[in-house]
């Protein structure tokens, strides 16, 4: 039995973590200086996480496999 390999795919999270993490400080600060205020980025935040929620929702469902010994 072969494993697949995780290594590239742990790159490819790691990497739009990152480039996500960076452009969001970016992005707050740019909203704080438009607007003086944290609301939009909350209010913004806010609409993401359902959103996120909802597609998650959309996610098929697999039937658990028995282990096998």
């Amino acid at each position: 039995m072969s494993v697949p390999p995780v290594g590239p795919l742990h790159g490819l999270i790691s990497a739009g973590h990152a480039a996500g993490s960076a452009l969001g400080a970016f992005l707050g600060g740019v909203v704080f200086d438009r607007f003086t205020d944290y609301a939009p980025l909350r209010a913004g935040s806010i609409g993401l996480a359902v959103l996120a929620g909802l597609l998650a929702l959309l996610l098929p469902h697999r039937a658990a496999q028995p282990a096998t010994a």
